[in-house]
């Protein structure tokens, strides 16, 4: 009998440290929660990419983009793309490069409209690609990115 009272006592005792070991991780669980939680409760932004609306217009292939700042919606206090003004003429092949972080791909989103830049324009043609339907834009703009093997 005194070494079964022994025995349960201590597999209580070491499930009830295991339960207070496991109680931070329920705290860090139910902190990411509320932080994604919060990401989904967000407002839209001004970009509806679900929308018919917008210019469906014929395009030449000009593209530039004017004076253009960026900065990431998570890192919003690490500027990425600085006063940024390129020309590129139809049918014209160029090269961005760069070290990783510096907003490469992020030029090509922008022109696809899946960022929006912080100040500055991006155009096509003779028209700002937020006046362009998505869908029809992401159709006529198409860009080939190489990937290091």
């Amino acid at each position: 009998m005194f070494f079964r009272v022994v025995l349960l006592t201590q597999f209580g005792a070491n499930f009830i440290s295991q339960l207070i070991a496991s109680v931070s991780d329920l705290t860090r669980a139910r902190v990411a929660s509320e932080n994604i939680l919060s990401v989904m409760n967000e407002p839209p932004t001004d970009m509806d990419n679900l929308t018919d609306e917008g210019l469906r217009p014929k395009v030449i292939g000009r593209i530039s983009l004017q004076n253009v700042e960026f900065r990431y919606p998570s890192r919003p206090i690490v500027p990425i793309l600085k006063n940024l003004t390129i020309q590129v003429a139809p049918g014209q092949s160029i090269a961005i490069v760069g070290p990783s972080g510096s907003g490469k791909s992020s030029i090509i989103s922008m022109f696809h409209r899946m960022y929006t830049p912080t100040s500055g324009q991006v155009m096509l043609d003779n028209y700002n690609v937020k006046s362009i339907n998505p869908n029809y834009l992401r159709r006529v703009v198409v860009s080939v990115s190489q990937e290091p093997k």
